[in-house]
């Protein structure tokens, strides 16, 4: 009575095990025919239960290319093998295949086989992440990017590093094994300034920063690299760990450099235009020799004066370098007349603000050198020359050097009378401003000369 028990309870027992196996599970005769499935099985092979008993497990399950492999695995299973034994691909009811992994369970009466369990676990789930891991680590091995975990101890020791650090003539287990820190790694004349931006970002609490520098490859050479990271902290807000991405930029670096260098000789051989086209107009008027350089040193300081950025600044020193570039146009008998013009000789020598203009208004530039050239004469109130412009039609630079050529051309000798002096060219502004000249300029300009020591 107890056995019989004991077998019933055994039976409800393996009952459950197959009904809520997270597997698909067929049980089989020695025949290799299904008696029962599992509902998984349904769910998985769909197909219904009444369907798919008597059929044979192997024509059910798997493809015809796979018998003869499936065949001698039932053998084995009948000589009490349990697996799991080789992958093998499996055929749903609607004729699509999917990845699986069989492997059994013997049932034994008297010692000798009378049926089997056979459990087919789905390996779909799990070649998806084999392929997506193989698929990453192909990505990882042909990025341009490196990476890198690192210490925050003394040298910033080495404690993760991608396989593709071998494109930089290094072997991944020659830095894993200590033979190489991050420090070691980054060029000698850079490091001192990588560990002084680490330290402000870490001072900073910032959780990810970005910087480059140089790091030398295993073969010796130095690349430029971009390293951006992730600063990971312990509960107490301490750095631990360096986590990031360093991608070589050498050819975009070099680029730059290149560029940098062919814009600074574009820019150089454009201020000796400058100073060339200077002089040619102040060869005209040997009176005026050094005039237009004053006054462009003084646009520069009323420029910074009024907290106009550098580039504008250095644009605008220009500009007044050549604001009288049109007076080579100009008789040199008028120019360097001792005495007063005429009405006719005065409007001829107001021409050079338009020539000035026709000639540079030929050079392609980002900012209007010929347009500020033309109006250096304009005045506020509109009572200059040679379009009587006002207020803001005007351009700053040009009121700049309006203001700045006022006082230069009082302050110095001229053909027709000797120099007035700085403090009567002051005192003449003072009566202009915001009305012929602008106030904030004239303000500018005067400070300089009384607060700050300006002179020419």
């Amino acid at each position: 009575m107890m056995m019989e028990k004991e077998e019933s309870l055994e039976k409800i027992y393996f009952k459950s095990l197959f009904n809520n196996a997270p597997d698909s599970v067929a049980l089989v005769d020695t025949d290799g025919y299904i008696c029962d499935v599992n509902s998984y099985f349904e769910t998985v092979f769909k197909v219904k239960r009444e369907n798919i008993i008597g059929q044979s497990v192997i024509g059910s399950t798997i493809p015809v290319y796979f018998h003869e492999r499936a065949i001698r695995t039932f053998d084995l299973i009948l000589e009490g093998e349990r697996g799991p034994f080789n992958d093998v691909l499996c055929v749903k009811h609607d004729q699509t295949t999917f990845p699986c992994r069989v492997s059994a369970i013997p049932i034994f009466s008297d010692s000798e086989i009378i049926n089997a369990y056979i459990i087919f676990h789905d390996l779909t789930e799990e070649y998806e992440r084999d392929r997506q891991l193989l698929y990453a680590s192909a990505v990882v091995k042909e990025s341009p990017v490196v990476l890198f975990r690192w210490k925050t101890t003394e040298g910033w020791p080495i404690v993760y590093v991608s396989e593709n650090v071998s494109r930089w003539g290094y072997i991944p287990d020659y830095i894993l094994a200590g033979e190489k820190s991050y420090l070691d790694l980054i060029y000698e004349l850079d490091r001192q300034k990588v560990i002084n931006q680490v330290k402000a970002h870490e001072e900073a609490e910032d959780e990810e920063y970005e910087m480059e520098y140089r790091v030398v490859t295993g073969d010796g050479q130095i690349i430029w690299v971009d390293e951006r990271t992730s600063v990971f902290r312990d509960d107490y807000g301490k750095p631990v760990y360096y986590q990031g991405t360093v991608a070589d930029v050498t050819a975009r670096k070099n680029a730059e450099i290149a560029l940098s260098n062919n814009l600074e000789n574009v820019r150089r051989a454009w201020n000796q235009t400058i100073e060339v086209m200077a002089l040619t107009s102040e060869m005209k008027d040997p009176f005026s020799v050094g005039h237009q350089k004053r006054v462009a040193s003084l646009s520069r300081a009323i420029g910074e004066e009024l907290g106009l950025e550098k580039e504008i600044v250095d644009n605008l020193e220009k500009a007044a370098l050549v604001h009288d570039i049109g007076k080579v146009e100009i008789p040199s008998e008028l120019l360097n007349k001792p005495g007063p013009l005429t009405d006719v000789e005065f409007k001829l020598v107001q021409t050079h603000s338009e020539v000035g203009f026709i000639i540079l208004s030929r050079i392609e530039l980002p900012w209007p050198l010929a347009e500020i050239v033309y109006q250096h004469h304009e005045r506020m109130d509109g009572s200059g020359y040679p379009r009587g412009l006002k207020g803001d039609k005007i351009l700053l630079a040009s009121r700049i050097i309006g203001v700045a050529d006022v006082v230069e051309a009082m302050a110095s000798h001229r053909p027709y009378r000797p120099s007035l002096g700085i403090d009567v060219a002051l005192e003449e502004i003072e009566k202009l401003k915001g009305t012929a000249l602008d106030l904030d300029v004239v303000n500018a300009c005067i400070k300089l000369f009384k607060e700050k020591g300006f002179s020419f």
